[in-house]
């Protein structure tokens, strides 16, 4: 016996007693003449003999015009190799198996049989299928989201793009994939985009910039470095940016309003953050508590301790939608006395939303200290009419009882003189008594 032809018994006994591949072996009319041990642990059922059996036996039915096509390419190119992946199903299992068909001849050259070694591709082929699956997924995700997306591989060319990105772009799939990023965009230009791109992929870091695109547009980007290139996702902030743009306009309005007045005036958020304010508040803040007002800051700060509780108090009434007056002695940080007068009121947008509240103070220290002058001189004329009605009342009582007994011995008077003095006294008391009647009345009011 020949070297090759040893060799050739050696590898066909491996192969016949491999744990692993399957040898079959079939007769030019399908059926079984050999089976390995391998093939027959796992497809031939217990007490089953597999010779003599047709070759179809364990496939399942929607590959048998599949085996039959390998046969006949097999018998129509006798010693050429013919692979084919083919079902079987045993034991209660299914099995996806990798086969390669070679028709043998004889020393005539005329075929012979079949020989048929294969393998187990089940987990494999599983696996490819999940891959495929979570591939599908990621592409029906990508597909689906109302982000730009795109990716580029270490040659800046195109590797996957979704609609979205196809319509910023202007351009189809089928113009991108493969297609250089440069190809499509500028890369000699001072736009965002191309500093950033060319920072992310040199520098292997994340960037986000925004990018105007085309004019009336615009879009906040995300490129993420990754092992093979870049990952781009494209938000449209046009609506953002738009309201940003309104948003400053109203805040110049409302400043050129609040500043138009001597009040101060500020905007607060539900959480007490400073939202604006006028340059009167500017200066009051500056004034009476030496510290500066700034956007964002907590109001909060601004009020003394001793008044904290009363202004949360009526900072929610004017949540709730009430309208709140208080006046109040603000004691500043130099240990200066001024009254001022807060109105609290909520502020709503266009469409009822509460935007937050608006706290208006004015100072009253002119009038406060009028007021609390008129209120004093008041409480001194009281005392003075205390005094008047009651310490006039007592000899006053005394002098009327004394007119009243000689009232009662006029008549016994004769001179005219006497009698003329005695009426003129009863008058002259009952004209007191009035004045000290009124006086009391007039304290009461």
């Amino acid at each position: 016996m020949s070297a090759p032809q040893i060799k050739e018994k050696l590898l066909a006994a491996a192969i016949a007693g491999s744990c692993e591949y399957y040898t079959i072996q079939i007769s030019l009319e399908g059926r079984y003449l050999y089976a390995n041990n391998s093939f027959q642990s796992v497809f031939v059922g217990d007490g089953d003999d597999i010779i003599g059996q047709p070759y179809t036996y364990g496939l399942l039915e929607d590959d048998f015009a599949l085996l039959d096509k390998i046969v006949s390419e097999c018998l129509n190119e006798p010693g050429k190799n013919k692979p084919v992946v083919l079902r079987k199903k045993a034991r209660g299992q299914e099995f996806i198996t990798f086969w390669e068909f070679t028709c043998v001849t004889n020393q005539s050259g005329q075929p012979e049989s079949f020989i048929c070694i294969g393998h187990n591709i089940t987990e494999s082929e599983q696996q490819q299928l999940k891959t495929a699956y979570y591939l599908h997924q990621i592409n029906e995700y990508l597909n689906s989201i109302t982000d730009g997306f795109f990716t580029l591989n270490r040659n800046w060319e195109f590797q996957r793009v979704n609609p979205v990105f196809e319509a910023i772009a202007g351009k189809p799939k089928n113009e991108l994939i493969g297609k250089r990023f440069w190809a499509s965009f500028d890369e000699d230009t001072e736009e965002p985009y191309a500093k950033a791109m060319k920072q992310a992929m040199e520098k292997n870091e994340t960037v986000r910039f925004e990018q105007q695109w085309p004019p009336d547009f615009y879009y906040s980007v995300a490129v993420f470095p990754s092992s093979e290139g870049l990952i781009c996702y494209i938000r449209d902030i046009t609506d953002k940016k738009n309201q940003e743009v309104e948003l400053k306009e109203y805040q110049i309005k409302l400043r050129a309003v609040l500043n138009s007045t001597v009040d101060s005036n500020t905007l607060i958020s539900s959480d007490f953050k400073v939202i604006n304010f006028n340059q009167a508040a500017l200066e009051q803040t500056r004034s009476y508590f030496n510290s500066e007002l700034l956007p964002g800051s907590d109001f909060r700060q601004f009020v003394p301790d001793y008044l904290l509780e009363k202004f949360q108090i009526n900072f929610n009434t004017a949540l709730q939608g009430g309208i709140v007056k208080s006046e109040e002695l603000i004691i500043t940080w130099n240990e200066i006395s001024v009254w001022v007068e807060f109105l609290y009121y909520p502020v709503l947008d266009d469409d009822g939303n509460l935007l937050g509240v608006v706290i208006n103070s004015t100072i009253i220290n002119d009038r406060k200290k009028a007021e609390l002058k008129v209120k004093a001189q008041y409480e001194q004329l009281k005392k003075i009419a205390y005094i008047q009605s009651h310490d006039l009342r007592a000899p006053l009582t005394n002098i009327m009882g004394v007119v009243n007994v000689l009232n009662m011995l006029k008549e016994k008077v004769a001179d005219p003189e006497i009698v003329e003095l005695l009426d003129s006294l009863e008058t002259s008391t009952a004209k007191m008594d009035n004045i000290i009647k009124q006086i009391v009345d007039a304290t009461k009011e």
